[in-house]
């Protein structure tokens, strides 16, 4: 069967994202724009791609200029999953991403806040957006957060229990909140979940990066920071795998 054209580029693109080849990805993909109506979906890559080339990292391994590249890239994936949002007034994905994009870029909590409600409005349940109102709320540490901070996560685990990330998130919001058992018993299980893995594409392995971790990493988080709690709790230190 003959490929259509854009279905090409796209798959030309999947190869370079998957090499973290985001500047030619990227090309390939405005490339399919032309043979393809745009949907949400197709904005969201596309934003996403951008802000992975916005990355500093990526762009002083690649030799590019990290000032003009990296702020443009950076502006353009703001305004790709802005654009994607709008054309899914209903799908959270769209507007989660666009919080994401917020966060990544820099911007004012408050406002990654309120994209973030968004988001929520349109699915209250969806764990990605969950678990960054909370991790919002741990590294903002305003007053009162606590308990803001352990709704959201509680709310993220619940929606998506088998993720070790997220326990280990709500463990350190237990332990703001005071519920020192609480928290060893959401840290113990960060320890014992296997690393999830998100669906294909950019978006997800930026969503299995970012939000389920590798239990042998957050197994030294629990190590350095949260021993003295396993400690006054009662509780055995999870053993650390070979």
């Amino acid at each position: 069967m003959r490929h259509s054209v854009h279905s090409i580029f796209f798959e030309q693109a999947d190869a370079h994202e998957a090499a973290s080849r985001w500047d030619q990805a990227l090309a390939l993909l405005y490339q399919a724009q032309r043979w393809a109506h745009p949907d949400a979906a197709y904005w969201v890559r596309l934003g996403l791609v951008s802000l992975r080339l916005a990355e500093p990292a990526w762009l002083k391994a690649a030799g590019l200029d990290a000032t003009h590249v990296g702020d443009m890239a950076a502006l353009n994936a703001e305004l790709y999953l802005e654009r994607a949002s709008r054309l899914a007034p209903r799908d959270v994905a769209p507007a989660f991403w666009q919080a994401w994009a917020m966060h990544h870029t820099g911007r004012e909590p408050v406002a990654v806040r309120e994209a973030l409600h968004e988001a929520l409005a349109r699915d209250a349940r969806w764990p990605y957006a969950l678990a960054l109102l909370g991790r919002l709320e741990l590294a903002e540490r305003s007053p009162g957060f606590p308990p803001r901070a352990r709704r959201a996560l509680e709310g993220a685990c619940e929606a998506l229990p088998e993720s070790p990330r997220l326990q280990y998130d709500l463990g350190a919001a237990r332990a703001a909140d005071g519920d020192v058992r609480g928290a060893c018993e959401a840290l113990g299980r960060a320890m014992t979940l296997p690393p999830l893995p998100g669906p294909p594409g950019t978006a997800g392995g930026w969503l299995a990066e970012a939000f389920h971790g590798q239990p042998a990493v957050l197994h030294g988080w629990v190590e350095t920071y949260f021993a003295d709690l396993f400690e006054a709790s009662g509780l055995a230190l999870p053993a650390r795998r070979p």
